[in-house]
């Protein structure tokens, strides 16, 4: 019997940072997407960089993924309000932390990152604002009571970002591919 060969499927990849978070802070973050997020086992608090894509061509993705880095040094973020913004794919609203310091060098990684093997999968109509999201709501008015009761709070989230992840995702899981450090 001859087997065909498997045609290769696309995965799902995203290019995440986790950033390194004081434990306090990382508590208070965890605490709230324990209550209001359902994808708070799915993924730890992170920036997503790179959105969901389709890509066959893993390995190539993981080389560009490290080129991109290496440009890169370690760098420091600030988070220090909550904001609220519809998600016109899902239809929920969405309460998410903000970085305020750091947001120039989130903005310029995940622009080169959408070059070389990335740059067909950039999507123009969903803006890119670098956030750690908190909650998800179905309506907007429990997400803004949220996010005032967060910003009553005087605080200020240090979140550290030293490496960068390529991760699979299957709708249901988030698989580990690469960390890769930046400079």
């Amino acid at each position: 019997m001859v087997r065909k060969p498997r045609a290769r499927t696309s995965r799902v990849l995203l290019v995440i940072a986790e950033p390194r978070l004081a434990a306090a802070d990382r508590t208070w973050i965890e605490t709230i997407r324990r209550r209001h997020d359902p994808n708070h086992r799915v993924v730890p608090p992170h920036f997503t960089l790179v959105f969901h894509a389709a890509m066959r061509q893993e390995a190539a993705v993981a080389a560009h993924v490290r080129r991109i880095a290496a440009r890169f040094r370690r760098f420091a973020c600030r988070l220090r309000c909550a904001l609220t913004y519809p998600d016109s794919l899902s239809g929920q609203t969405y309460v998410s932390l903000m970085p305020d310091e750091g947001f120039a060098a989130l903005v310029r990684l995940h622009d080169r990152l959408y070059t070389g093997p990335l740059k067909r999968q950039l999507r123009l109509d969903i803006p890119f604002t670098p956030h750690v999201t908190l909650a998800r709501f179905a309506t907007p008015a429990p997400a803004k009571r949220l996010a005032d009761r967060i910003n009553a709070r005087d605080f200020a989230v240090r979140a550290d970002v030293g490496a960068i992840d390529l991760v699979a995702y299957d709708g249901a899981a988030v698989t580990p591919l690469a960390r890769i450090a930046l400079r």
